[in-house]
């Protein structure tokens, strides 16, 4: 018997796999899927494609799924492998001073023994280029999906096209939804979006490396290294960018506007470093959220990305979950595909599996989240962790900081 929502029609498809959504996931699933085999069109509704630095962590798993499309070499040598990453604690004048270092390669193997840092729009470059090799003309840019109509067979979106005009459907046998946390994708699969906001806020800036002054008893800093200071009055990071660039992330006591003068001077304040704030090439403020879509698929209708799932984003855990989460994906299509699997019992897989993941990524950030806070016990909270990365425990940490404690699950070859 036909589901109700579902049209009684059997139409040809156009492609295999419709694809909504050009950014780091989307632009993934498709060069993955294509270099399956697979038919695909991928729909974005930007006419050009963005330019800010955005995420900018690639952790060893995410490169790992990146090679299978050939984007993991072209971005190392585009990006900054951040092979050492230092603890600081204290304040100026208050036994300000280095709590410990973690050596990545001391505990990762190879090939990838390091996170790498890129900003996101040249992430996405070198994946939609392995995607135009591999499929082109597949992208379709100033594409708006308007609405859609499931059948039987497969799935019509109705789109307007803003550099063509008019509208236009396109047919598939399948839809992937990587529309982003604010899409609305959930209400394709007739579901929800629940989890939680928290009171945390932070500031950001992107600033040229030329443009800081390190305190003796810290710094200098390394060109490729990035810094964690856990300072009583909140966290500030630090992480290395390509062309000599660093980002500055500072918790907030409250929300606050994108203002690099107020970001310079509580970095001053904190830890030290005097930094230039109208050297500034990117400003930003941020809140910090958990969600998760429920279900991840129904129908014909998978969700992906920041479509299915968001997890804070300290730790920089946002694009290699996607990746990961769409090789799961594409692990469950496959299986029904072939005839392993009943297409529910394939969407029951990817979600069960990826939602787990998901959820071991949201409970480390959220360790992160309550580590950087402001706390009156500072002195036990350091003194625990210059411990355990001068200890046995440095190992895990750096698992768990490079994301290895998320592998997991077959993988397609």
């Amino acid at each position: 018997m036909t589901p109700p929502n579902v049209r009684a029609v059997r139409e040809p498809a156009d492609v295999d796999v419709a694809i909504v959504g050009a950014g780091a996931t989307g632009s993934y699933l498709a060069a993955r899927l294509a270099s399956l085999g697979a038919s695909v069109v991928v729909l974005e509704r930007r006419l050009d494609p963005p330019t800010h630095t955005r995420a900018i962590g690639l952790h060893p798993p995410g490169l790992e799924a990146l090679a299978r499309v050939g984007a993991a070499d072209p971005l190392v040598a585009a990006g900054v492998p951040v092979r050492r990453g230092h603890g600081g604690a204290g304040t100026p004048g208050r036994d300000l001073r280095r709590l410990g270092t973690i050596a990545f390669g001391a505990h990762l193997p190879d090939p990838w023994p390091f996170v790498l840092t890129a900003p996101q729009h040249v992430t996405e470059g070198v994946l939609l280029d392995r995607l135009e090799a591999l499929a082109p003309g597949a992208v379709r840019r100033g594409v708006t999906v308007r609405g859609r109509r499931e059948d039987a067979a497969g799935v019509t979106l109705e789109a307007t096209d803003a550099r063509g005009g008019g509208t236009l459907e396109v047919r598939a046998r399948d839809v992937i939804a990587c529309t982003g946390a604010r899409g609305g994708a959930e209400r394709w699969v007739a579901g929800r979006r629940a989890g939680r906001s928290f009171d945390d806020a932070y500031l950001m800036i992107d600033l040229p490396q030329a443009a800081e002054a390190w305190p003796a008893a810290l710094g200098p800093l390394a060109a490729d290294e990035a810094w964690i200071h856990l300072a009583p009055a909140g966290v500030v990071e630090a992480f290395p960018l390509p062309g000599g660039v660093r980002r500055w992330v500072v918790r907030t006591p409250v929300p606050a506007e994108a203002d690099p003068v107020h970001l310079a001077r509580l970095v001053a304040g904190r830890m030290g470093v005097v930094l230039d704030p109208g050297a500034a090439t990117m400003r930003s403020s941020f809140g910090v959220e958990a969600r998760r879509a429920t279900p991840m698929a129904r129908g014909r209708t998978w969700l992906a990305g920041d479509a299915a799932h968001v997890v804070p984003p300290l730790g920089g855990q946002g694009m290699t979950l996607g990746w990961l989460g769409a090789d799961e994906l594409v692990d469950a299509w496959r299986a029904h595909r072939e005839g392993r699997a009943t297409r529910a019992d394939a969407m029951r897989t990817y979600a069960r599996r990826q939602g787990a993941r998901a959820r071991r990524a949201r409970l480390r950030a959220e360790a992160n989240l309550r580590l950087g806070r402001p706390t009156r016990a500072a002195g036990v909270r350091d003194a625990a962790l210059a411990a355990a990365l001068r200890g046995p425990s440095a190992a895990l940490l750096a698992r768990a900081f490079t994301m290895r404690n998320l592998v997991g699950g077959p993988r397609s070859v």
